[in-house]
């Protein structure tokens, strides 16, 4: 992924807060999340780190924040695949495994990060997988 090729979908008058999520993305996917720190973030986003302590309070926060942010886009896209299927069951499942697919291509850290816990701290569920598990269970 080029570098601000998040930011290019947003408006130019996008917040700090935004910024700082964007960039905490970004930085996932060129790093990982093992690696992640604060002060990556506040350069990738051209911000201070007092920026980032002020908004979000923590590292911990923030990932949370960017966790549920990431969430929130991925389950409402995958919602009208579903609602697509109700269609055409063919093409809406195609759409859903494409969409799966191409999002783990495109942002493969933001995917190790999803499943981070349950394949490697061996949790047998987190956020992410439950509400996955939810969907598929819809199909």
């Amino acid at each position: 992924m080029k570098q601000n090729d998040l930011f290019n979908n947003f408006p130019a008058d996008k917040s700090k807060t935004d910024k700082i999520i964007l960039a905490t993305i970004e930085c996932i996917e060129k790093a990982g999340i093992d690696s992640l720190t604060i002060r990556m973030i506040a350069d990738h986003a051209n911000v201070n780190v007092a920026s980032i302590n002020y908004y979000f309070g923590s590292k911990d926060i923030l990932l949370k924040t960017v966790f549920d942010y990431t969430m929130k886009h991925f389950f409402d896209d995958l919602k009208k695949c579903l609602n697509q299927m109700n269609r055409d069951l063919l093409k809406g499942l195609r759409n859903f495994l494409y969409y799966i697919f191409s999002g783990s291509i495109r942002y493969p850290g933001m995917t190790k990060a999803y499943f981070k816990d349950v394949f490697f701290d061996l949790k047998s569920e987190n956020q992410f997988t439950s509400q996955f598990n939810h969907i598929l269970s819809e199909i």
